[in-house]
């Protein structure tokens, strides 16, 4: 084989073996760029599930901080009318704080029990399983 012949192909080795290491590199990179990506749908995957739980448990909340205001607000008014000697008024007002308490009691559960995953859920029934969405932590 000629020295030139031998030499060109040396040199074709070597560009080839250079190329074939940026590729790789390339490669590497890419592999890389996609964990990353797919960590960071994860990740944004956790924040939806974490903002809808915290919507669900600040919905009903919402409901008994505004309901045990308008009882604070009617047994005010309920006290005023007794002082008054307005019975019939103070004892409709009563009734109105007694269903406020049970919309009161019906939203706090929804807080803690108003989602078939949650903690609550398992505890009324541990030996049967719950399914979750978990597999956008996978």
């Amino acid at each position: 084989m000629p020295k030139r012949s031998k030499q060109n192909k040396q040199k074709a080795n070597l560009l080839l073996q250079s190329q074939k290491q940026k590729v790789e590199n390339t490669l590497a990179e890419l592999e890389s760029t996609q964990a990353q990506l797919i960590q960071s749908e994860k990740m944004a995957g956790l924040g939806e599930l974490t903002a809808g739980i915290a919507h669900e448990i600040q919905n009903p909340l919402n409901f008994v901080n505004n309901f045990s205001e308008v009882s604070r607000e009617l047994l005010d008014e309920m006290k005023e009318e007794l002082d008054l000697g307005h019975t019939a008024e103070a004892k409709s007002m009563a009734d109105a704080v007694i269903d406020n308490l049970e919309k009161i009691h019906h939203h706090g559960r929804r807080a803690t029990c108003g989602w078939p995953t949650t903690v609550c859920a398992q505890k009324t029934n541990p030996s049967t399983p719950r399914s979750s969405r978990i597999s956008i932590l996978q």
